[in-house]
């Protein structure tokens, strides 16, 4: 975790990802410094990441870039082309929903993310299914009267190769626990998947009944 990370709710959650940028095309020789310094002339900047492969420690090439103000999201995207470090980066906002049009109207693809750690986090998150592929979007349900994690979630992938890559996993191991992952379809059948209520969706095959009788307070997925 980042130093300073808290658990937020679904709310805080929301406008936290509205001031977030994916930045990509990094050179190998860009820092997490390096990269802060340069979107900072566009506003504060609270969080930035240099996404880094775990066994080589080497960066992936990609990282993230978190805003005070989610209006400076626009303000730099206004004001590129971006190059840093001798190459042209590739700066996008990590919330579809920030735009005020949005590059693809069905939403990306999600997964459903079931047996979650409780004091997970949706940095954590996105740090880990970053080797699958570019993470658009995290969010962690919470339960809003006790104030804590209802130990599911979801996670937006840019591309359906990536969701492949994720869910053939099944199970992956996150701080301890057995974590599982399953590919999360519109109940309706739009292929919309705009929404992050847990409603909206269904898990595994079409035919698969709503877990928790569809509710949100319903318990998590059963893990054993």
């Amino acid at each position: 975790m980042h130093p300073g990370s808290k658990k937020m709710n679904a709310a805080e959650l929301d406008d936290h990802e509205k001031g977030k940028l994916f930045v990509g095309g990094l050179s190998w020789e860009t820092t997490q410094e390096n990269l802060q310094r340069y979107f900072g002339r566009y506003g504060e900047v609270i969080d930035c990441v240099v996404m880094k492969n775990n066994e080589t420690g080497r960066s992936r090439g990609f990282g993230f870039v978190t805003f005070a103000d989610p209006e400076n999201v626009e303000r730099a995207l206004e004001n590129g082309p971006h190059t840093l470090d001798g190459r042209t980066i590739d700066p996008k906002p990590c919330n579809p929903r920030s735009l005020h049009k949005p590059k693809r109207t069905g939403g990306y693809p999600k997964v459903f993310l079931g047996g979650l750690p409780p004091n997970i986090t949706e940095t954590d998150l996105r740090s880990f299914f970053s080797r699958y592929g570019n993470v658009m979007e995290v969010v962690i349900m919470y339960d809003q009267e006790k104030k804590k994690s209802r130990g599911f979630g979801f996670l937006s992938f840019e591309n359906e190769a990536a969701v492949e890559r994720a869910t053939a996993e099944h199970f992956v191991n996150i701080s301890g626990k057995q974590v599982e992952i399953k590919k999360a379809e519109p109940r309706d059948g739009s292929g919309n998947n705009n929404s992050m209520n847990a409603d909206s969706y269904q898990w595994g095959s079409p035919q698969a009944p709503p877990m928790g009788n569809g509710q949100m307070g319903g318990p998590p997925m059963n893990m054993q």
